[in-house]
């Protein structure tokens, strides 16, 4: 796999006298593909897709606000040495161990919180809200977290900073459970609170309304995220700067909210914009960078540019053959969008071998990813041009047996 990988991308496009087709095909293969790689989780170690977006849900990437405490009496340290105990559980992954203790500690809090305020106890609801939910202890977050929003809303100003983190926490314990009207209140409500002092908060912010224009860009509410995303980006370029890292979320789900409107020419910018971003910030094989270069790929193709469509994916190829390894499914996306870009170029034999390696690892890796048929059938498109019978007619026995398998298991 690794022979063929270098051997296609350091191969010379040839011209076989194929006809290119118009762009209509690769635009509308560029607005499905982008539609239906948006639920992908980037996160999953062996997951089915280059995801076309940036750091959803999935991540935590806020960090706990920090609070000036009291010095702890005894009883005050004797809760925080229970806290740090269910901390090294969590670490263990001992988590239902970790429960009792997370519960005592914080009952201790409570009892400490008229003699020495609130800001102790506030700061143990958010911490143990927060980890519980990031070990899918949803129930039990979503309990702590509200609590905490009640109490810190109760302190007004000393407690907004706080308020807005456990909103933030909230919408993600709602995006894990399904809840998206719930997650979009509460990225709301943290945004206004973060939005007062745009300058202090423009990193927060900026994450909570990406967050939010990326729940509405998956609802399809697609004018309502570009706008959300453009407060995002105009926040980030005030206060963080015009080539900060932290743009790059932001252009790049914008690009792919342009996609799928069919604004090919207004995605493309985004895209380069964010690439320019990550030449100055990532290193040359970083996982970001495929995700740019596959969108950049899309975009080229639906503008009929095929040569730097081809270019885009060649890149993102090579990237992804360093860090996932050549057998990896992702890289079905980046082969097929290879394959694409070669056929329309007249480079029919090149497409038919990407697509073979695309088709492969598909079918034998990545079965159950939706958009696999459509690779499948494409693969038998090429073989069918080339009068490859016998090659058509073993995928196509191949696709009905993925169509069968769908079919039972809809059942």
């Amino acid at each position: 796999m690794a022979l063929a990988l270098i051997a296609l991308l350091s191969g010379c496009v040839t011209s076989s006298g194929a006809q290119p087709k118009t762009g209509n095909d690769s635009a509308a293969a560029a607005k499905a593909d982008a539609k239906t790689e948006d639920d992908a989780d980037k996160t999953t170690p062996d997951g089915a897709s280059v995801e076309s977006e940036k750091r959803a849900e999935t991540g935590d990437p806020l960090d706990l606000p920090r609070l000036t405490l009291p010095a702890p009496n005894a009883q005050e340290s004797k809760a925080l040495r229970l806290l740090t105990y269910a901390d090294d559980l969590i670490a263990l992954q001992r988590v239902r161990e970790a429960l009792p203790y997370y519960k005592l500690a914080i009952q201790l809090e409570q009892e400490q919180a008229a003699r020495v305020g609130p800001n102790r106890l506030l700061t143990f609801l958010a911490h143990v809200g927060r980890t519980l939910a990031q070990h899918k202890q949803y129930a039990a977050a979503q309990t702590l977290l509200l609590k905490g929003v009640t109490l810190a809303d109760k302190m007004g100003a000393p407690g907004e900073e706080m308020a807005a983190f456990m909103r933030a926490q909230l919408a993600w314990v709602a995006y894990h459970t399904k809840q998206p009207a719930e997650q979009v209140r509460w990225l709301k409500e943290a945004a206004a609170i973060y939005g007062q002092d745009e300058k202090r908060h423009a990193a927060a912010l900026g994450d909570v309304l990406d967050r939010w224009a990326l729940t509405l860009h998956r609802a399809g509410e697609l004018d309502e995220a570009e706008l959300v995303y453009n407060r995002a980006l105009r926040v980030k370029e005030q206060n963080l700067g015009v080539e900060a890292v932290e743009l790059s979320v932001t252009l790049n789900n914008l690009a792919n909210v342009e996609i799928l409107r069919g604004k090919f020419a207004e995605a493309e910018p985004l895209l380069k914009r964010d690439l320019s971003i990550a030449d100055k910030h990532l290193p040359p094989s970083h996982m970001d960078r495929v995700v740019t270069l596959v969108n950049l790929g899309r975009v080229e193709l639906a503008l009929s540019r095929w040569r730097a469509a081809a270019g885009y994916y060649q890149q993102a190829l090579l990237i992804q053959n360093d860090l996932l390894g050549a057998d990896n499914p992702q890289l079905a996306v980046s082969w097929t969008g290879l394959a694409r870009a070669k056929e329309q170029m007249g480079d029919l034999d090149g497409a038919i071998k990407a697509m073979r390696i695309g088709a492969n690892l598909a079918f034998t890796r990545d079965a159950k990813n939706p958009r696999t048929i459509d690779r499948l059938n494409y693969y038998v498109q090429l073989l069918r041009k080339v009068d490859d019978k016998a090659h058509a007619s073993t995928w196509l026995t191949r696709i009905e047996t993925l169509q069968a398998a769908a079919r039972n298991s809809a059942r």
